[in-house]
């Protein structure tokens, strides 16, 4: 119950209209994106991301600048978490930490694949 007390107030929502474009490869990694609705263009690595993923979490994880350009592929409802509760999240919930850990390792592997 703690969660949501402590952190659920902190997401902030988006509406992202189809074809915005709402970070870009090369700028400062400063949120982590939750896809309630709609479909997400990972304009670099050429995938989709769908409703229930969670995003941007690598380059935050690994302190760098965006490493891919997230576009809207029809309208989206997005919830964004600026990268201090992120980690003070990871911090607390150390099964979350795992998962997101574990997560963050297979995508930068899938992504060296493709390069």
């Amino acid at each position: 119950m703690r969660f949501y007390g402590d952190y659920l107030y902190k997401f902030e929502p988006m509406s992202i209209k189809n074809g915005s474009v709402f970070a870009k490869e090369g700028n400062k990694a400063s949120e982590v994106f939750f896809l309630i609705s709609g479909c997400v263009e990972c304009e670099v690595q050429k995938k989709f991301f769908l409703e229930g993923t969670v995003f941007g979490e690598t380059d935050v994880v690994l302190k760098r600048n965006r490493s891919d350009t997230y576009k809207a592929r029809g309208d989206c409802y997005i919830l964004k978490l600026k990268k201090e509760t992120f980690q003070l999240i990871l911090d607390e919930f150390s099964d979350f930490r795992s998962d997101i850990h574990k997560m963050v390792h297979e995508r930068e592997r899938n992504r060296h694949e493709k390069i």
